[in-house]
């Protein structure tokens, strides 16, 4: 089974018994930002607070890659908004 990296980030915060608030206080990244990453509500965090978030958590003993704790970003389609944009299915109007 594999773990998504979303969920990384809050095993490893589990593993060191840590909550979001005291994490934030280690790694000087907001508690709302830890939140957003580990609901996947910010999926492109900046490498400077994954190294921050990986730093905090090493100092508690639990090992990860800055890389492991990104969220990935899943594909969101909305009907029509693709085929708008590159204008698919529309007739040209002829006069």
């Amino acid at each position: 089974m594999t773990t998504h990296r979303h969920m990384r980030l809050r095993k490893a915060r589990n593993k060191a018994g840590l909550t979001q608030e005291q994490l934030a206080g280690l790694s000087g990244v907001k508690q709302s930002t830890i939140s957003k990453i580990e609901s996947r509500h910010l999926l492109k965090p900046s490498f400077d607070t994954l190294y921050r978030l990986s730093w905090a958590l090493k100092k508690c003993g639990v090992l990860v890659e800055p890389t492991d704790i990104q969220p990935r970003k899943q594909p969101v389609l909305v009907k029509g908004v693709f085929s708008q944009r590159l204008n698919i299915g529309k007739r040209k109007r002829t006069a």
